[in-house]
């Protein structure tokens, strides 16, 4: 099936080179290399309103899972933020891309009283504003937020799908203090397990995902909105021996303090466990608990070459000169 009446133009989000080289093509789009700056993406993206064509059809979704990754990257992200200031009553976060508002639930029972989100998502939104957000449905530059005013963005998997990447990253740095803090995940495009599948890993879907980066040309795009790197770590969380048993055995999903809906439901109409199916969690478990210390080894080590499959970084807005 061809696509190609269905795509238009796009130049280098980072320099707006037009000169580079296609290094693979998947489900008709062209993931290249920019000759100047080196970063990886989509040269050619789905026009506005290719969404409603028969021929592609792409929908925006909530993911609603609650994994054990996920978790610890928002523990890490209030943790950092409590280095910054732990005055909840003053300090306001916003968690752009809310999706299952899983970050503003955590703010929430931290006891932050200033939580905002946005998402083109008319669902993660009314969900947001369920959770006692302030919210809006659209995009950031939109939403006319006042200068420096916000504490805390966050953006979990977010920054790929843009098309418009530093102007979107120049309206993150206008309502961010100076000395304000923006926590950035995305894919890890110079990761082991990328490199070794390619394109037939998932992080590769030229309809949502535009732009791929290392952890160099991450910090190069961020450098031009004036945000200087704290802390970058890679996050391995599709190859440790407990994920992928999870994963196996379809376990993935944990029974956290503001679990959804649709895993409440699941829970709720899951027939009772046979005695045999309680020992096989038993010894499953005991298994996992032995398998900790290789873990352990294997996240470090994983970090310490920079090969996790997720960029975790922190950067601090500073255009004082």
């Amino acid at each position: 099936m061809t696509i190609k009446h269905l795509l238009k133009p796009r130049k280098c989000p980072q320099c707006e080179s037009i000169a580079y080289k296609v290094l693979s093509e998947k489900d008709g789009f062209e993931f290249a290399k920019c000759s100047k700056c080196a970063l990886i993406y989509v040269p050619n993206i789905l026009i506005e309103n290719a969404h409603i064509s028969k021929e592609l059809v792409t929908k925006p979704n909530v993911d609603y899972r609650i994994n054990s990754p996920k978790v610890a990257r928002i523990k890490t992200v209030f943790k950092f933020l409590n280095k910054y200031s732990n005055n909840k009553d003053k300090v306001s976060i916003l968690d752009f891309g809310c999706g299952n508002g899983l970050y503003l639930k955590f703010a929430k029972q931290l006891g932050y009283k200033n939580i905002y989100a946005v998402d083109i998502n008319s669902q993660a939104v009314e969900n947001a504003r369920s959770i006692g957000a302030k919210s809006f449905c659209g995009n950031l530059k939109d939403w006319n937020l006042p200068d420096e005013g916000i504490d805390l963005i966050v953006m979990d998997n977010v920054i790929e799908h843009f098309e418009n990447t530093k102007e979107t990253l120049s309206e993150c740095s206008r309502i961010l203090k100076n000395k304000g803090i923006i926590f950035i995940s995305t894919p890890n495009i110079d990761s082991f397990i990328i490199k070794m599948l390619g394109t037939a890993h998932r992080h590769f879907g030229g309809a949502e995902h535009l732009t791929y980066f290392t952890i160099p040309t991450l910090c190069a795009i961020c450098a031009t909105a004036g945000f200087k790197p704290a802390s970058i770590k890679t996050a391995l969380e599709e190859l440790t021996i407990t994920r992928m048993l999870n994963i196996v055995l379809k376990r993935n999903l944990l029974d956290y303090d503001f679990d959804s809906s649709e895993y409440k439901e699941k829970q709720s109409n899951a027939p009772a466990p046979s005695k045999s199916s309680k020992g096989n969690k038993i010894f499953i478990n005991i298994f996992k608990f032995f398998m900790i210390p290789f873990d352990f080894i294997l996240i470090n080590m994983t970090n310490m070459f920079k090969q996790g499959a997720y960029i975790d970084s922190f950067f601090i807005k500073d255009t004082q000169k």
